[in-house]
C-alpha cells in the first residue's frame, strides 16, 4: 500500500493502518481490506486507475448513505481518488453458483431478488435525484450500437481465429436487435424511474456468516428502469419466469408497476435480457483475442448464445 493510500485513510478515519492486505474479486477498482490501530473494525480501501470512476463511486455511496433498507456496506467517507467503506466477509453469490452448478439455488435467487426491490423502491428515499445518472436514450442507443460493432469486428474475427468457425446464428441475432425496442423499454420517462444499481450480478453479491446478502459496487448507481437490474441477476436463473413473478408480486405489493401484468413484464424483462447478453458479449470480446484466458471465450459463447435463444423464445 503507497503513501497516497496510507495518507487517505488517516485523512477519512483518523488513524494509522496495523495491518492490510490487497483484495481481489471484491467488485470493481484496486482495493485493500484493512485495520486501524485501537478499531476492532475491518475496513476497506478502494480506488480506480481513472479517478472519475472512483469519484462516481464515493459521490453514489453518499446519496445513498442514510438508507438504511439497501443491505450495503456504511461508507465512511473519499479523498485524492481513494474512499473507504466497511468491508464485508462472506462467500460471493457466483462462487456458490460456479462450485455446484446442480444444487439448488432458488433460495439465493429469491433472497437476491427480494434484495432489489428494496433498491429499486428506495428511489423516493434519494435525497439528490438530479445528482444521478440516468438512462437516457442517447446513452442506451450509444451503448448498443458500440456493443454490436465490438461484437462484429473484435468478438467475432478472434472467435473464430480460435476455434475455426462462426455460428451462423450469432449474425443473425445480431441483425434480428431492434434498437428501438431495447431503449423504448430501458430508457427513463422524466419522473417515472427506479433506483438501478447498475450492475446487479452475482459477483457483487455476498452472503455473510448470518446469511444476509449484501449488495457490492455502486459504481453503476443511476435512474434507471428495474430490467436493466432484473435481466443481469437473472441471466443464469432457471426458471427465469419464477423470480419474475415473484418480483412482480412484491412490487405490486409496494404500490409500484401496478400497470404492468405479468405478460408486459415478460416482455419487458426479455429486452433487458437482450440488453444485457448484448453487454456481456461486447465485454468479452477485447478478452478472447489472446486466446490465453478460456474463461472469456466461454462467457461469449454463452452471451453470444443466450442471445440467440432469447430471441427465438415466444412473444
Amino acid at each position: 500500500m503507497g503513501n497516497a493510500a496510507r495518507k487517505a485513510i488517516g485523512k477519512i478515519l483518523g488513524g494509522e493502518i496495523a495491518a492490510y492486505r490487497r483484495l481481489k474479486h471484491h467488485g470493481s477498482g484496486i482495493i485493500f481490506v484493512f485495520k486501524v490501530r485501537g478499531d476492532a473494525r475491518t475496513y476497506l480501501l478502494k480506488s480506480y486507475r481513472e479517478r472519475k470512476f472512483g469519484r462516481q463511486e464515493a459521490k453514489n455511496l453518499q446519496l445513498i448513505k442514510h438508507i438504511q433498507l439497501i443491505s450495503k456496506p456504511t461508507y465512511f467517507g473519499s479523498t485524492n481518488g481513494f474512499f473507504v467503506q466497511e468491508y464485508i466477509k462472506g462467500s460471493v453469490f457466483q462462487d456458490r453458483l460456479n462450485k455446484n452448478r446442480k444444487a439448488d439455488t432458488s433460495a439465493y435467487f429469491t433472497q437476491a431478488v427480494l434484495e432489489l426491490v428494496k433498491i429499486h423502491t428506495a428511489a423516493s428515499a434519494v435525497k439528490q435525484p438530479t445528482a444521478l445518472r440516468s438512462f437516457t436514450e442517447v446513452l442506451l442507443e450509444k451503448r448498443i450500437r458500440q456493443a454490436i460493432r465490438f461484437i462484429k469486428n473484435i468478438g467475432f474475427p478472434a472467435y473464430h481465429k480460435l476455434s475455426g468457425r462462426i455460428n451462423p446464428a450469432w449474425s443473425l441475432a445480431l441483425e434480428n436487435i431492434s434498437i428501438d425496442s431495447l431503449v423504448a423499454t430501458l430508457r427513463v420517462n422524466g419522473r417515472e424511474w427506479f433506483l438501478g444499481h447498475g450492475d446487479y450480478k452475482p459477483n457483487n453479491l455476498i452472503f455473510d456468516a448470518t446469511g444476509r446478502l449484501w449488495v457490492l459496487d455502486w459504481l453503476g448507481m443511476a435512474r434507471a428502469q428495474p430490467w436493466y437490474d432484473l435481466a443481469y441477476l437473472l441471466l443464469q436463473a432457471k426458471p427465469q419466469e419464477k423470480y419474475l413473478r415473484l418480483y412482480l408480486a412484491r412490487m405490486h405489493g409496494a404500490g409500484y408497476l401496478k400497470k404492468v401484468s405479468f405478460a408486459s413484464a415478460k416482455k419487458l424483462f426479455k429486452q433487458g435480457v437482450i440488453f444485457q447478453q448484448l453487454i456481456r458479449a461486447k465485454s468479452n470480446a477485447p478478452n478472447i483475442k489472446t486466446g490465453n484466458d478460456r474463461h472469456y471465450i466461454r462467457e461469449f459463447k454463452r452471451s453470444m448464445d443466450g442471445l440467440v435463444a432469447v430471441l427465438a423464445s415466444a412473444q
